[in-house]
């Protein structure tokens, strides 16, 4: 079964001076992707994943934690593929 998607507006914001592509929601919450959170760090993109899984995650996030990507895509206007959501708490927590 496909999981539900989520329509994006795609924004810029600035870390001090350092801009960044992220997704607005219709709620107004921004994402970052799965895939740009990993390139950031030079990580695998299932490095992510495995992370979700994790004691560590878990013991940052609670154990009832249900990660957002896993469950929704996100379609950013203008893009041809969906991203994988990540909060920036969970960025910073991966």
């Amino acid at each position: 079964m496909a999981s539900p998607t989520v329509k994006a507006q795609r924004q810029t914001i600035y870390i001090g001076n350092i801009p960044l592509e992220v997704a607005m929601l219709p709620d107004g919450s921004y994402h970052l992707s799965q895939t740009q959170v990993t390139e950031a760090i030079e990580k695998e993109r299932n490095s992510m994943l495995r992370f979700y899984r994790s004691k560590y995650a878990k013991s940052f996030l609670g154990e009832d934690f249900q990660c957002y990507s896993l469950s929704k895509e996100i379609l950013i206007e203008g893009a041809s593929r969906p991203i994988s959501p990540v909060t920036f708490e969970l960025a910073c927590q991966y």
